[in-house]
């Protein structure tokens, strides 16, 4: 999802750094965002860091472009002092504007460790939490991936679909992994189409090496 929203920036108009590692401590945090914008050589101390880093900010500001700084996986963020970087990351300002935007991407735990920082959890100018996919969303969405892959034929039968959006609890990741597994297995015994017995077969097998 971060990634298809970096896609949609206009990079004439948007400076983007990813970061898509957990970093250990908030020097870590402060070279990989200099880094993902571009700085190849970093300075040796964190007070070089952060003047190098504000000059990016306000070259960019100047030149008509945003920065934002996307760190994914931020359920993987565990220590205070990291969130408190990040914190201190949305005082890059002007009086008027901010030079810098940052957006936090992650499971329901990073929602729950942010709350616990109030000094970061105030500083927060939006929030989202998306909801696993309905039935039908599950039928769309599984549609939609065999259309972009080119495939236009049904491909899961509506039994198959149903068990599916059971099974994975409608969660995208859960979904393509059972969906990608089933069209392997289909694959392999020469199937044209996905059915319930399979799907079902497959969710049995899955249960019981988890036991």
């Amino acid at each position: 999802m971060a990634r298809t929203l970096i896609q949609e920036l206009s990079p004439d108009r948007v400076e983007v750094a990813l970061i898509t590692n957990p970093c250990r401590d908030p020097d870590d945090l402060l070279g990989e965002v200099l880094y993902q914008m571009g700085e190849t050589e970093l300075p040796g101390s964190r007070k070089d860091i952060l003047h190098r880093l504000n000059e990016l900010l306000y070259e960019n500001f100047s030149s008509g472009k945003e920065t934002v700084v996307v760190i994914d996986e931020g359920q993987l963020l565990e220590a205070s002092d990291i969130f408190e970087e990040i914190r201190l990351l949305l005082n890059f300002q002007l009086n008027d504007a901010f030079l810098l935007t940052v957006l936090l991407v992650g499971q329901v735990q990073l929602g729950e460790r942010v709350r616990m920082i109030p000094q970061l959890d105030d500083r927060l100018a939006a929030r989202c939490l998306l909801k696993p996919l309905e039935k039908e969303e599950v039928s769309a969405y599984i549609r939609h991936r065999l259309e972009v892959a080119g495939r236009d034929d049904p491909t899961f039968s509506e039994g198959a679909i149903e068990l599916v959006a059971q099974y994975s609890g409608g969660v995208p990741r859960r979904l393509n992994h059972i969906c990608d597994t089933c069209l392997i297995i289909g694959y392999s015994r020469s199937v044209t189409e996905v059915d319930e017995e399979l799907v079902h077969s497959l969710i049995l097998n899955e249960e019981e090496n988890r036991v």
